[in-house]
């Protein structure tokens, strides 16, 4: 390895440095694997990464180890026990944790997911004949075992969710509108929106054709109305529903909606509510901060940039560097990195001085 002290090259098994005596350890992991060679490196799922190198995709391990070389054009992270992956040729096909093709799809089929397989099926995209013989781009759904099992019918479609999914359908006048559907291809909600959010436990937000929000439940039932179809922010999570009016953040659980919980000064939010609290920007400094899921400051307004909390701990940005802190605010992995992702499987990847490195909840590295 390289010792960042004299830059020179010394055998793996040392761990400081024979010109300087500084430890290298504590800018380069003692580990299996090295990831200097990489241009980029996903987070971890179902323990294994994505890793990128020279426009080429491969996976590694949680030692670092290459369990998949960087030979294919894509691969998505793994779900479900499986990625999909796209050769060289352009056709897609599914590995499995180990690394081996498992499923290959045929000729003019494509990954249209960003997951791959949820809930059982993925969804994916080809091209069809019309009445008029023309060739028109359409999407539908495998199963695991490569079986069309919701055919190519709809001009868009995205993932299951809670057991349904959102497809877009498009009239003869090009006019699109939304729909659920359940695995079965069969329409489960009787109506058509503009535009669906995925189920989220029993609820789902749905705009509808008067351009209004609108919270329904599984049995297609009207929960909430937004009053105002100008809303910003307007998303589902686990637990609440959140959409901005202005400056204003307000939020509420689907099943109690006449008890609303709200924040001024909101410039913008990092995603939604996680573990209880919420990222957001403030419109008075423009300094990042968290609010609890009960519209209280938990911490305070003083970071760059921030991300929700992940496994307890969140990525705060100080004096341009990254960093990660806890629910109380308490700095945990000190502010050091380029770039960090939120942690995966207790572990995170971060970037220090152009290098790539994996380190767990105390800011040790794992890998690198």
């Amino acid at each position: 390895m390289k010792c960042p002290y004299c830059n020179q090259e010394h055998p793996d098994e040392f761990l400081f440095c024979p010109t300087t005596g500084n430890k290298i350890e504590t800018i380069m992991a003692y580990s299996k694997g090295s990831l200097h060679e990489y241009d980029s490196i996903g987070s971890f799922y179902e323990g294994l990464a994505v890793v990128r190198k020279d426009g080429k995709y491969g996976v590694m391990d949680i030692n670092g180890s290459m369990i998949v070389p960087c030979t294919y054009s894509n691969i998505l992270h793994f779900s479900e026990g499986l990625a999909a992956c796209q050769k060289e040729s352009g056709d897609w096909a599914f590995m499995n944790l180990a690394g081996k093709i498992v499923l290959s799809l045929p000729e003019g089929i494509d990954v249209a997911s960003d997951i791959g397989f949820k809930e059982g099926l993925c969804a994916v995209s080809g091209y069809i004949e019309d009445s008029e013989d023309n060739s028109v781009l359409k999407y539908g759904f495998i199963d695991d075992k490569g079986y069309l099992v919701i055919g190519l019918l709809y001009d868009y479609a995205k993932d299951f969710a809670g057991g349904f999914a959102v497809v877009t359908i498009e009239d003869e006048d090009g006019y699109s509108q939304e729909i659920y559907i359940n695995k079965k291809g069969e329409k489960a909600i009787p109506y058509e929106y503009w535009a669906c959010h995925d189920f989220v436990g029993n609820y789902a937000i749905a705009k509808n054709e008067f351009g209004k929000w609108l919270v329904i439940d599984k049995n297609a039932q009207l929960i909430f109305k937004l009053k105002d179809k100008d809303s910003k922010w307007v998303d589902i999570g686990t637990d609440f529903v959140s959409y901005g009016l202005g400056e204003k953040l307000l939020w509420f659980r689907p099943e109690n909606p006449n008890k609303h919980y709200y924040w001024n000064n909101v410039r913008t939010i990092y995603n939604k509510f996680s573990e209880g609290y919420l990222a957001v920007c403030s419109s008075v400094n423009g300094k990042w901060g968290f609010i609890t899921d009960e519209g209280k400051e938990q911490i305070p307004f003083v970071y760059e940039e921030a991300h929700d909390f992940k496994e307890g701990l969140a990525a705060v940005k100080v004096d341009g560097l990254w960093g990660f802190i806890g629910y109380t605010g308490m700095m945990i992995v000190k502010p050091m990195y380029n770039m960090v992702f939120d942690f995966s499987e207790s572990r995170a990847v971060a970037k220090i001085n152009n290098r790539w490195i994996v380190i767990d909840k105390t800011g040790k590295i794992i890998v690198g």
